[in-house]
Protein backbone atom coordinates (compact mmCIF):
# COMPACT_ATOMS: atom_id res chain seq x y z
CA UNK A 1 0.00 0.00 0.00
CA UNK A 2 1.38 3.30 -0.72
CA UNK A 3 2.30 5.59 2.39
CA UNK A 4 0.19 8.60 2.52
CA UNK A 5 0.80 11.50 5.11
CA UNK A 6 -2.83 11.58 7.68
CA UNK A 7 -2.46 14.27 9.59
CA UNK A 8 -3.87 17.35 8.51
CA UNK A 9 -2.49 17.30 4.96
CA UNK A 10 -3.55 18.39 1.59
CA UNK A 11 -3.92 15.56 -1.41
CA UNK A 12 -4.65 16.31 -4.72
CA UNK A 13 -5.88 13.87 -7.69
CA UNK A 14 -7.13 13.14 -10.46
CA UNK A 15 -10.73 11.66 -9.19
CA UNK A 16 -11.23 10.61 -5.57
CA UNK A 17 -13.08 7.21 -4.79
CA UNK A 18 -15.32 7.27 -1.83
CA UNK A 19 -15.77 3.51 -0.97
CA UNK A 20 -13.56 0.19 -1.56
CA UNK A 21 -16.55 -2.14 -2.54
CA UNK A 22 -16.77 -3.41 -5.83
CA UNK A 23 -18.31 -0.52 -7.33
CA UNK A 24 -15.27 1.87 -6.18
CA UNK A 25 -12.15 -0.63 -6.61
CA UNK A 26 -13.53 -1.86 -10.25
CA UNK A 27 -13.55 2.45 -11.26
CA UNK A 28 -10.06 2.97 -9.22
CA UNK A 29 -8.63 -0.34 -11.59
CA UNK A 30 -9.93 1.00 -15.09
CA UNK A 31 -8.78 4.72 -14.13
CA UNK A 32 -5.25 3.65 -12.57
CA UNK A 33 -4.58 0.89 -15.08
CA UNK A 34 -5.05 4.61 -17.74
CA UNK A 35 -2.47 6.43 -16.23
CA UNK A 36 -5.25 8.62 -14.12
CA UNK A 37 -4.00 9.87 -10.21
CA UNK A 38 -6.76 8.20 -8.27
CA UNK A 39 -7.26 7.96 -4.87
CA UNK A 40 -9.64 5.75 -3.62
CA UNK A 41 -10.57 5.77 0.39
CA UNK A 42 -12.85 3.92 2.95
CA UNK A 43 -13.60 3.78 6.45
CA UNK A 44 -13.10 0.64 6.93
CA UNK A 45 -10.20 -1.70 6.79
CA UNK A 46 -9.77 -4.58 4.22
CA UNK A 47 -10.53 -7.37 4.50
CA UNK A 48 -14.19 -7.05 6.20
CA UNK A 49 -16.99 -8.63 6.23
CA UNK A 50 -19.77 -7.43 4.29
CA UNK A 51 -23.27 -8.63 4.62
CA UNK A 52 -24.37 -10.39 1.05
CA UNK A 53 -26.04 -13.09 -0.63
CA UNK A 54 -23.44 -13.40 -2.68
CA UNK A 55 -24.89 -15.30 -5.91
CA UNK A 56 -22.89 -13.86 -9.04
CA UNK A 57 -25.29 -14.32 -12.28
CA UNK A 58 -23.70 -14.93 -15.74
CA UNK A 59 -23.22 -11.46 -16.64
CA UNK A 60 -21.67 -11.06 -13.67
CA UNK A 61 -19.27 -13.16 -13.74
CA UNK A 62 -18.51 -12.46 -17.80
CA UNK A 63 -18.10 -8.76 -16.95
CA UNK A 64 -15.60 -9.41 -14.36
CA UNK A 65 -14.29 -11.72 -16.66
CA UNK A 66 -13.92 -9.09 -19.46
CA UNK A 67 -13.21 -5.99 -16.89
CA UNK A 68 -10.26 -7.80 -15.36
CA UNK A 69 -8.90 -9.57 -18.25
CA UNK A 70 -9.41 -13.08 -16.17
CA UNK A 71 -10.31 -16.83 -17.47
CA UNK A 72 -12.93 -18.98 -15.40
CA UNK A 73 -9.89 -20.79 -14.64
CA UNK A 74 -7.94 -18.08 -12.96
CA UNK A 75 -10.85 -16.85 -10.97
CA UNK A 76 -11.19 -20.44 -9.61
CA UNK A 77 -7.41 -20.79 -8.78
CA UNK A 78 -7.09 -17.34 -7.04
CA UNK A 79 -10.07 -19.16 -4.95
CA UNK A 80 -13.00 -15.54 -5.84
CA UNK A 81 -15.78 -18.77 -5.46
CA UNK A 82 -16.32 -20.30 -2.52
CA UNK A 83 -19.07 -22.53 -4.02
CA UNK A 84 -20.68 -23.25 -6.93
CA UNK A 85 -24.01 -25.19 -7.69
CA UNK A 86 -25.91 -26.66 -10.72
CA UNK A 87 -29.32 -27.44 -9.55
CA UNK A 88 -31.86 -24.89 -8.42
CA UNK A 89 -35.60 -25.21 -6.94
CA UNK A 90 -38.17 -22.69 -7.12
CA UNK A 91 -40.52 -22.49 -4.67
CA UNK A 92 -44.53 -20.69 -4.50
CA UNK A 93 -45.78 -20.38 -1.23
CA UNK A 94 -45.00 -23.99 0.22
CA UNK A 95 -45.03 -25.84 -2.87
CA UNK A 96 -42.18 -26.92 -4.92
CA UNK A 97 -42.49 -26.29 -8.61
CA UNK A 98 -39.68 -26.05 -10.14
CA UNK A 99 -36.29 -28.28 -9.61
CA UNK A 100 -33.88 -28.41 -12.09
CA UNK A 101 -30.80 -28.46 -12.64
CA UNK A 102 -28.64 -26.04 -15.35
CA UNK A 103 -28.29 -27.05 -18.20
CA UNK A 104 -24.96 -25.47 -19.17
CA UNK A 105 -22.87 -23.08 -16.49
CA UNK A 106 -23.42 -23.30 -12.70
CA UNK A 107 -24.64 -20.40 -10.21
CA UNK A 108 -21.49 -19.31 -8.32
CA UNK A 109 -20.90 -17.76 -4.79
CA UNK A 110 -18.43 -15.47 -3.11
CA UNK A 111 -17.79 -14.44 0.21
CA UNK A 112 -17.64 -10.69 -0.07
CA UNK A 113 -14.76 -10.54 2.30
CA UNK A 114 -12.45 -12.29 -0.16
CA UNK A 115 -14.46 -11.08 -3.43
CA UNK A 116 -14.37 -7.16 -2.66
CA UNK A 117 -10.01 -7.70 -1.09
CA UNK A 118 -9.44 -9.28 -4.46
CA UNK A 119 -11.37 -6.27 -6.22
CA UNK A 120 -9.49 -3.54 -4.23
CA UNK A 121 -6.17 -5.29 -4.62
CA UNK A 122 -6.28 -5.30 -8.42
CA UNK A 123 -6.83 -2.11 -8.11
CA UNK A 124 -3.87 -1.29 -6.07
CA UNK A 125 -1.65 -3.43 -7.78
CA UNK A 126 -2.40 -1.27 -10.85
CA UNK A 127 -1.41 1.47 -9.33
CA UNK A 128 -4.54 3.37 -7.47
CA UNK A 129 -3.57 4.90 -4.08
CA UNK A 130 -5.76 2.97 -1.39
CA UNK A 131 -6.34 5.46 2.12
CA UNK A 132 -8.44 3.48 4.63
CA UNK A 133 -9.73 2.96 8.24
CA UNK A 134 -10.77 7.03 6.79
CA UNK A 135 -14.19 8.04 6.75
CA UNK A 136 -15.18 11.17 4.81
CA UNK A 137 -16.88 13.92 7.34
CA UNK A 138 -17.31 16.66 4.97
CA UNK A 139 -18.16 17.56 1.41
CA UNK A 140 -17.19 20.85 -0.04
CA UNK A 141 -19.25 21.04 -3.41
CA UNK A 142 -18.04 24.53 -4.67
CA UNK A 143 -13.92 23.14 -4.55
CA UNK A 144 -14.33 19.92 -5.17
CA UNK A 145 -13.10 18.55 -2.27
CA UNK A 146 -13.79 15.92 0.85
CA UNK A 147 -12.77 16.38 4.64
CA UNK A 148 -11.90 13.33 6.41
CA UNK A 149 -12.17 12.10 9.70
CA UNK A 150 -8.17 12.63 10.17
CA UNK A 151 -8.35 15.57 8.88
CA UNK A 152 -7.29 15.53 5.32
CA UNK A 153 -8.41 17.47 3.26
CA UNK A 154 -8.31 15.54 -0.31
CA UNK A 155 -9.54 17.57 -3.54
CA UNK A 156 -10.36 15.81 -6.68
CA UNK A 157 -11.00 16.94 -10.35
CA UNK A 158 -13.52 14.35 -10.24
CA UNK A 159 -15.15 13.10 -6.88
CA UNK A 160 -17.35 9.54 -6.93
CA UNK A 161 -19.55 8.37 -4.36
CA UNK A 162 -19.31 4.88 -4.22
CA UNK A 163 -20.15 4.88 -0.28
CA UNK A 164 -23.29 2.48 -0.83
CA UNK A 165 -26.79 3.26 -0.02
CA UNK A 166 -26.28 5.57 2.65
CA UNK A 167 -23.83 7.33 1.11
CA UNK A 168 -22.67 10.52 2.27
CA UNK A 169 -21.76 12.17 -0.95
CA UNK A 170 -25.57 11.84 -2.01
CA UNK A 171 -26.91 13.42 0.96
CA UNK A 172 -24.10 16.15 0.88
CA UNK A 173 -24.36 16.98 -3.03
CA UNK A 174 -27.81 15.10 -4.14
CA UNK A 175 -30.46 15.38 -1.89
CA UNK A 176 -30.94 18.68 -0.04
CA UNK A 177 -34.35 17.97 1.13
CA UNK A 178 -36.37 16.11 3.27
CA UNK A 179 -38.72 15.65 0.59
CA UNK A 180 -35.93 14.01 -1.90
CA UNK A 181 -34.67 11.79 1.20
CA UNK A 182 -38.57 10.56 1.09
CA UNK A 183 -38.40 9.88 -2.34
CA UNK A 184 -35.14 7.91 -1.89
CA UNK A 185 -36.46 5.72 1.26
CA UNK A 186 -40.27 4.75 -0.49
CA UNK A 187 -38.84 2.05 -2.84
CA UNK A 188 -35.67 0.89 -0.06
CA UNK A 189 -35.88 -2.97 0.42
CA UNK A 190 -34.65 -4.67 3.86
CA UNK A 191 -33.19 -8.11 3.75
CA UNK A 192 -31.98 -10.86 6.45
CA UNK A 193 -30.22 -12.91 6.49
CA UNK A 194 -28.53 -15.89 8.63
CA UNK A 195 -25.78 -18.33 7.91
CA UNK A 196 -26.27 -21.83 9.64
CA UNK A 197 -23.35 -24.45 9.44
CA UNK A 198 -24.59 -27.58 7.46
CA UNK A 199 -23.93 -29.85 10.34
CA UNK A 200 -26.74 -28.01 12.31
CA UNK A 201 -29.08 -28.80 9.84
CA UNK A 202 -32.56 -31.15 11.31
CA UNK A 203 -32.32 -34.25 9.29
CA UNK A 204 -35.46 -34.74 7.17
CA UNK A 205 -36.61 -31.28 7.54
CA UNK A 206 -36.80 -29.25 4.25
CA UNK A 207 -33.90 -27.10 5.03
CA UNK A 208 -31.79 -30.02 4.96
CA UNK A 209 -33.37 -31.62 1.83
CA UNK A 210 -32.36 -28.33 -0.19
CA UNK A 211 -28.98 -27.21 1.50
CA UNK A 212 -27.19 -28.10 -2.00
CA UNK A 213 -29.21 -26.53 -4.44
CA UNK A 214 -29.85 -22.66 -5.01
CA UNK A 215 -33.54 -22.25 -4.02
CA UNK A 216 -36.50 -19.18 -3.71
CA UNK A 217 -39.32 -18.50 -2.30
CA UNK A 218 -42.04 -16.69 -3.25
CA UNK A 219 -45.40 -15.55 -1.40
CA UNK A 220 -43.35 -15.20 2.46
CA UNK A 221 -42.90 -11.38 1.49
CA UNK A 222 -44.58 -9.02 -0.79
CA UNK A 223 -42.97 -7.29 -3.41
CA UNK A 224 -39.69 -9.60 -2.62
CA UNK A 225 -39.01 -12.71 -2.27
CA UNK A 226 -36.92 -15.76 0.32
CA UNK A 227 -33.82 -18.08 -0.80
CA UNK A 228 -31.85 -20.26 0.36
CA UNK A 229 -28.09 -20.37 -0.58
CA UNK A 230 -25.62 -23.05 -0.47
CA UNK A 231 -22.02 -22.62 0.79
CA UNK A 232 -18.90 -25.01 1.35
CA UNK A 233 -19.54 -25.59 5.22
CA UNK A 234 -23.00 -23.39 5.75
CA UNK A 235 -26.25 -22.33 4.09
CA UNK A 236 -27.67 -18.57 4.30
CA UNK A 237 -30.81 -17.99 4.63
CA UNK A 238 -33.02 -14.81 3.88
CA UNK A 239 -35.62 -12.91 2.59
CA UNK A 240 -35.85 -9.38 1.36
CA UNK A 241 -39.05 -6.94 0.31
CA UNK A 242 -39.86 -3.40 0.07
CA UNK A 243 -40.64 -1.77 3.50
CA UNK A 244 -43.88 0.05 2.37
CA UNK A 245 -44.93 -3.01 1.16
CA UNK A 246 -44.85 -5.37 4.06
CA UNK A 247 -47.26 -4.23 7.11
CA UNK A 248 -45.88 -7.04 8.98
CA UNK A 249 -42.43 -6.93 10.75
CA UNK A 250 -39.76 -8.49 8.86
CA UNK A 251 -38.57 -10.77 11.37
CA UNK A 252 -42.45 -12.04 11.81
CA UNK A 253 -42.12 -12.97 8.18
CA UNK A 254 -38.53 -14.20 8.37
CA UNK A 255 -39.58 -16.30 11.56
CA UNK A 256 -42.37 -17.81 9.67
CA UNK A 257 -40.02 -18.75 6.67
CA UNK A 258 -37.47 -20.22 9.16
CA UNK A 259 -40.33 -22.50 10.86
CA UNK A 260 -41.75 -23.83 7.13
CA UNK A 261 -37.67 -24.84 6.55
CA UNK A 262 -37.52 -26.68 9.87
CA UNK A 263 -34.94 -24.53 11.22
CA UNK A 264 -34.60 -23.87 14.91
CA UNK A 265 -36.03 -20.26 16.12
CA UNK A 266 -33.45 -19.88 18.56
CA UNK A 267 -30.92 -18.90 15.61
CA UNK A 268 -32.70 -16.10 14.86
CA UNK A 269 -30.75 -14.52 17.54
CA UNK A 270 -27.77 -14.71 14.48
CA UNK A 271 -29.68 -12.68 11.82
CA UNK A 272 -28.26 -9.53 10.42
CA UNK A 273 -29.88 -7.07 8.27
CA UNK A 274 -28.89 -4.50 5.28
CA UNK A 275 -30.82 -2.16 3.25
CA UNK A 276 -30.91 -2.52 -0.54
CA UNK A 277 -32.25 0.44 -2.75
CA UNK A 278 -35.02 -1.15 -5.12
CA UNK A 279 -35.93 0.90 -7.77
CA UNK A 280 -34.94 4.53 -6.36
CA UNK A 281 -32.37 4.70 -8.30
CA UNK A 282 -31.37 8.59 -9.34
CA UNK A 283 -31.95 9.73 -12.70
CA UNK A 284 -29.47 12.29 -12.70
CA UNK A 285 -26.61 10.93 -10.68
CA UNK A 286 -23.95 13.35 -11.41
CA UNK A 287 -23.51 16.99 -10.17
CA UNK A 288 -20.11 19.51 -11.14
CA UNK A 289 -17.46 16.98 -10.85
CA UNK A 290 -19.53 14.74 -7.95
CA UNK A 291 -20.43 11.41 -9.58
CA UNK A 292 -22.89 8.70 -8.28
CA UNK A 293 -22.12 4.81 -8.75
CA UNK A 294 -23.70 1.50 -8.04
CA UNK A 295 -25.61 1.48 -4.17
CA UNK A 296 -24.88 5.12 -4.01
CA UNK A 297 -26.68 5.98 -6.85
CA UNK A 298 -29.50 3.38 -6.69
CA UNK A 299 -28.56 1.09 -9.03
CA UNK A 300 -29.80 -2.22 -7.99
CA UNK A 301 -31.96 -4.36 -10.06
CA UNK A 302 -35.48 -3.82 -9.21
CA UNK A 303 -36.99 -6.91 -9.47
CA UNK A 304 -34.27 -9.64 -8.44
CA UNK A 305 -32.37 -6.91 -6.24
CA UNK A 306 -28.88 -7.64 -8.14
CA UNK A 307 -26.41 -4.97 -7.01
CA UNK A 308 -22.85 -6.60 -7.95
CA UNK A 309 -23.49 -6.47 -11.48
CA UNK A 310 -24.82 -3.13 -11.55
CA UNK A 311 -21.87 -1.58 -9.47
CA UNK A 312 -19.12 -2.94 -11.92
CA UNK A 313 -21.42 -1.83 -14.79
CA UNK A 314 -21.81 1.80 -13.24
CA UNK A 315 -18.09 1.63 -12.77
CA UNK A 316 -17.25 0.86 -16.32
CA UNK A 317 -19.44 3.25 -17.73
CA UNK A 318 -18.43 6.48 -15.15
CA UNK A 319 -14.66 5.41 -16.02
CA UNK A 320 -15.06 5.32 -20.21
CA UNK A 321 -16.80 8.56 -19.57
CA UNK A 322 -13.95 10.67 -17.28
CA UNK A 323 -11.33 8.89 -19.68
CA UNK A 324 -12.71 9.91 -22.95
CA UNK A 325 -12.45 13.87 -21.27
CA UNK A 326 -8.88 13.37 -19.38
CA UNK A 327 -6.90 10.93 -22.05
CA UNK A 328 -9.07 12.00 -25.53
CA UNK A 329 -10.14 15.56 -24.82
CA UNK A 330 -13.69 15.10 -25.62
CA UNK A 331 -15.38 18.74 -25.74
CA UNK A 332 -18.52 16.81 -24.50
CA UNK A 333 -19.31 17.19 -20.85
CA UNK A 334 -18.96 14.49 -18.47
CA UNK A 335 -22.65 14.54 -17.34
CA UNK A 336 -23.60 14.47 -20.92
CA UNK A 337 -21.08 11.42 -21.75
CA UNK A 338 -22.11 9.93 -18.39
CA UNK A 339 -26.05 10.71 -18.65
CA UNK A 340 -26.27 9.62 -22.17
CA UNK A 341 -24.59 6.12 -21.20
CA UNK A 342 -26.85 5.32 -18.74
CA UNK A 343 -29.64 6.21 -20.90
CA UNK A 344 -28.90 3.75 -23.07
CA UNK A 345 -26.96 1.21 -20.80
CA UNK A 346 -28.57 0.84 -17.47
CA UNK A 347 -32.14 2.97 -17.11
CA UNK A 348 -33.94 1.20 -19.62
CA UNK A 349 -33.17 -2.16 -18.05
CA UNK A 350 -34.49 -0.67 -14.89
CA UNK A 351 -37.64 1.14 -16.35
CA UNK A 352 -38.67 -2.71 -17.82
CA UNK A 353 -37.79 -4.48 -14.63
CA UNK A 354 -40.07 -2.33 -12.61
CA UNK A 355 -42.90 -2.82 -15.29
CA UNK A 356 -42.21 -6.40 -14.72
CA UNK A 357 -42.11 -6.24 -10.90
CA UNK A 358 -45.62 -4.87 -10.76
CA UNK A 359 -46.75 -7.53 -13.25
CA UNK A 360 -45.05 -10.34 -10.70
CA UNK A 361 -45.56 -8.69 -7.72
CA UNK A 362 -49.12 -7.03 -7.84
CA UNK A 363 -51.05 -8.71 -10.90
CA UNK A 364 -50.30 -11.95 -10.77
CA UNK A 365 -51.65 -12.57 -7.00
CA UNK A 366 -54.91 -12.43 -8.37
CA UNK A 367 -54.91 -15.11 -10.68
CA UNK A 368 -55.53 -18.48 -9.28
CA UNK A 369 -52.74 -20.60 -7.29
CA UNK A 370 -53.20 -22.91 -10.37
CA UNK A 371 -52.54 -20.64 -13.18
CA UNK A 372 -49.85 -18.41 -11.67
CA UNK A 373 -47.69 -21.70 -10.89
CA UNK A 374 -47.96 -23.34 -13.81
CA UNK A 375 -46.87 -20.05 -15.50
CA UNK A 376 -43.79 -19.67 -13.38
CA UNK A 377 -43.10 -23.26 -14.31
CA UNK A 378 -43.54 -23.05 -17.98
CA UNK A 379 -41.29 -20.10 -18.11
CA UNK A 380 -38.25 -20.59 -15.71
CA UNK A 381 -36.02 -21.11 -18.03
CA UNK A 382 -37.25 -17.49 -18.76
CA UNK A 383 -35.24 -16.57 -15.07
CA UNK A 384 -32.32 -18.18 -15.96
CA UNK A 385 -31.99 -15.97 -19.10
CA UNK A 386 -33.03 -12.80 -17.54
CA UNK A 387 -30.27 -13.32 -14.69
CA UNK A 388 -27.42 -14.80 -17.31
CA UNK A 389 -28.13 -11.67 -19.63
CA UNK A 390 -28.95 -13.28 -22.38
CA UNK A 391 -32.42 -11.96 -22.23
CA UNK A 392 -33.27 -8.22 -21.72
CA UNK A 393 -35.78 -7.15 -19.50
CA UNK A 394 -37.14 -5.19 -22.16
CA UNK A 395 -37.28 -7.94 -24.82
CA UNK A 396 -39.12 -10.75 -22.38
CA UNK A 397 -41.87 -8.01 -21.90
CA UNK A 398 -42.27 -7.80 -26.03
CA UNK A 399 -42.24 -11.41 -25.97
CA UNK A 400 -45.20 -11.59 -23.29
CA UNK A 401 -47.18 -8.48 -24.57
CA UNK A 402 -47.08 -10.52 -28.10
CA UNK A 403 -48.62 -13.30 -26.07
CA UNK A 404 -52.09 -11.96 -26.22
CA UNK A 405 -54.15 -14.44 -23.92
CA UNK A 406 -52.01 -14.49 -21.29
CA UNK A 407 -50.81 -10.71 -21.54
CA UNK A 408 -55.32 -9.92 -21.33
CA UNK A 409 -55.35 -12.23 -18.16
CA UNK A 410 -52.60 -10.06 -16.76
CA UNK A 411 -53.82 -6.76 -17.73
CA UNK A 412 -57.57 -7.76 -16.62
CA UNK A 413 -56.21 -7.56 -12.85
Amino acid sequence: MLEIKKINSKLDYDVVITGAGPAGSTTAYLLAKNGIKTLIIDKENFPRSKLCGGLLSGKTINIIKRIYDKTDGTLLKKELFSYSSNNYKIFFKTKLIVDEDMKKGSLFFVDRKNFDYFLLNEAREIGAEVLMEEEVNEVDFANNLIITSKGNAIHGKFIIGADGVYSLIRKKVFMFQAEDNKSWTKNLAIALQLEVPCSELKKGSIIHSICNSTSLFFDFIKYGYSWVFPNKDFIKIGLGGLQNKNKLDIFTLLSRFMSFLGVEPALIKSVKGYSVPLGNYLSEPIKKGFILIGDAAGFVDPLTGEGIYYALKSAELASNCILEIMKNGSERTLEDLYLTSLRKEIFPEFESALELRNIVFEKLKYIPVNLSTSILKQHNHVLLELVSGERSYGDFLKTLKNKTLLWKIIQKK
